[in-house]
């Protein structure tokens, strides 16, 4: 059987913004970035599969209920017809394998979906996020203002993100008619 390959995006700050430097605790916050409905279509024409891995903290410090959690992750995968996300709902670094920097959420999501994750990519907006798809393997971006040297690419914004992964997949395109 072939593996797949995948882009993983964070979530808070890479799919949806963030509200008051937090994720969304209500369906209403929930505010999908323009680009990004653009991003997930063009993975999947280029058969990426994109899958959400996310910490979710808040759950597990008592700041938001675990039913409100999965209903938010439920209705921004359904709003962006992703079909499979991984969240660690562990409230704290160091007690748990999925907890980002950790790459465990790559490794399962990886086994689950038969991924090479040689072949695909990791988006995130912060360091750990990067951490976690360096060491699982991944290529990666970050999307942030600041920069950091272990990312494979760096982006400012969603429009820029947008137009790297065209930029990679014109090249896939080329090196597969060599």
């Amino acid at each position: 059987m072939l593996e797949a390959k995948a882009v993983f995006f964070d979530r808070d700050g890479v799919l949806n913004k963030l509200v008051n430097n937090r994720p969304p605790w209500k369906i209403t916050e929930i505010s999908i970035f323009n680009e990004i409905f653009q991003i997930i279509k063009l993975s999947k024409d280029y058969n990426y599969i994109p899958v959400v891995i996310t910490n979710q903290p808040d759950a597990g410090r008592g700041k938001l209920d675990y039913a409100m959690l999965h209903h938010i992750n439920n209705m921004i995968c359904k709003e962006l017809n992703i079909d499979h996300y991984y969240v660690c709902d562990h409230p704290y670094d160091g007690m748990c394998e999925c907890r980002k920097p950790k790459p465990g959420m790559i490794l399962k999501a990886s086994l689950d979906l038969n991924i090479n994750i040689e072949n695909s990519f990791l988006v995130g907006d912060r360091e750990k996020d990067i951490m976690a798809g360096k060491t699982a393997g991944c290529k990666t971006i970050f999307l942030s203002n600041k920069k950091i040297n272990i990312a494979n690419y760096h982006v400012s914004n969603h429009i820029q993100l947008l137009n790297l992964f065209k930029k990679i997949f014109n090249e896939i395109d080329l090196n597969n008619e060599i």
